[in-house]
C-alpha cells in the first residue's frame, strides 16, 4: 500500500495492451498538419480584398503554360501518397485522385482552367476527405501503394499527353501564316 505522506512512495501507471503487446493506432483527430499546411498554401493562403474569395499558389502556378499545372499536380500527388499513412479506404483514395486529375486536366486550359482551380480547390477537398475517412481502413498495404501509384501515373500520363498536344497545337498555329 502506498501512503501519500511517505516521501519514498512511487506511483505506478497501469496500461492494458492488446495481445500483440503494442498500442492500437487511433484514428487521427484531424488531417495531417503537413498536408493541411501545403493544401492551404496551394488553395487558400491569399484573400481577394473586400471579398470572401480565397486562392493559393496553385492558380498562380497554373499561369505558367503546361509546366505550372504539372508541378501543382505533382505536389498534390505527393500529398495523396502521404495520405496513405492515415489508413484510408480505396474509395477515398479514388476520390482524392479524381480531384487531382480533374484539377490538373482542366487547369491546363489557359485562364479558364486557372479560374476553375481557383474555385474548385482540390487540395482542400482532399483534406476534407482525409479528415472524414482517416483510420477507417486497415493499415496500408503494398496493393494500396500500387493502387495510388496507378492513379498518379495515369493522371500524370494524361496531363503529359494533353500538355504535349497543347504545345503541338500552339507551335502549329504559330507556324501558319496569318494572312
Amino acid at each position: 500500500m502506498i501512503v501519500a505522506e511517505d516521501p519514498k512512495a512511487k506511483y505506478i501507471e497501469v496500461e492494458v495492451l492488446p495481445k500483440g503487446g503494442t498500442r492500437p493506432e487511433r484514428p487521427s483527430d484531424g488531417p495531417d498538419p503537413l498536408i493541411l499546411r501545403v493544401s492551404r498554401l496551394l488553395d487558400t493562403i491569399f484573400r481577394v480584398p473586400g471579398t470572401r474569395i480565397r486562392f493559393g499558389l496553385e492558380p498562380v502556378m497554373g499561369l505558367v503554360p503546361v509546366l505550372g499545372d504539372q508541378l501543382a499536380t505533382l505536389i498534390s500527388a505527393t500529398l495523396l501518397f502521404r495520405s496513405l499513412h492515415h489508413r484510408l479506404p480505396k474509395i477515398a483514395l479514388v476520390r482524392m485522385g479524381l480531384n487531382i486529375a480533374i484539377a490538373g486536366l482542366i487547369g491546363m486550359v489557359p485562364l479558364v482552367g486557372d479560374v476553375f482551380v481557383l474555385f474548385y480547390k482540390p487540395n482542400i477537398r482532399n483534406c476534407r476527405i482525409l479528415q472524414r475517412y482517416a483510420g477507417l481502413s486497415q493499415a496500408s498495404s503494398r496493393t494500396d501503394w500500387l493502387f495510388v501509384l496507378g492513379i498518379v501515373g495515369v493522371t500524370l500520363f494524361l496531363m503529359t499527353a494533353v500538355g504535349g498536344f497543347v504545345v503541338y497545337a500552339i507551335i502549329s498555329a504559330l507556324q501558319r501564316p496569318f494572312f
